[in-house]
């Protein structure tokens, strides 16, 4: 899936996928781009998700550095974490 929002493409063939959930109500990735080092979040979700906007479509939601970490918590061990978010 790609996409350019404000300038900046988001291309989940090219990004480095960090970690990602499914459940019953969502479908998420989190990414994070090569060039840029950016973060964001690729996949699809109901009405009471992220993806509330796209209900039942793919989508990519940007997100700062502090959200990634978040949602990242508890999916990934410490050292990918340190090496990851070490900015």
């Amino acid at each position: 899936m790609k996409v350019t929002i404000r300038g900046f493409r988001y291309d989940t063939g090219t990004a480095e996928r960090i970690c990602g959930t499914e459940g019953e109500q969502m479908k998420a990735s989190l990414y994070r781009t090569r060039r840029s080092g950016r973060f964001f979040l690729a996949g699809s979700g109901g009405p009471m998700t992220l993806f509330a906007r796209k209900a039942g479509a793919d989508a990519i939601i940007p997100v700062d550095d502090k959200t990634a970490r978040e949602f990242a918590r508890g999916k990934i061990d410490e050292a990918d974490e340190a090496r990851i978010f070490r900015r």
